[in-house]
């Protein structure tokens, strides 16, 4: 239920963008299912587990904080790399 009802609405938007980004070359070649569930499961997972991850290391896990950290880190891996292989 937690699947069909909250994350897969997002991955079928996610993976229609990703596939048209691929597709125009605005970004390397992924698997666009793929990609769009990790990115949908990592931000899930963080929500979730905020508090209890926040409680156990004394540190800040706010959504904020999460998705500022790593929303950079999964777009740059995303971006087509000069001479790099885009496979």
């Amino acid at each position: 239920v937690l699947f069909q009802e909250l994350r897969y609405p997002y991955i079928q938007y996610l993976r229609e963008e990703l596939t048209m980004l691929v597709e125009s070359e605005a970004i390397r070649k992924v698997d666009p299912y793929i990609t769009a569930r990790c990115f949908v499961g990592m931000v899930m997972d963080c929500a979730l587990n905020a508090n209890i991850w926040s409680e156990l290391d004394k540190q800040d896990f706010s959504a904020k904080n999460v998705v500022c950290n790593n929303v950079p880190i999964f777009a740059r891996g995303l971006a087509i790399q000069d001479g790099a292989d885009q496979n």
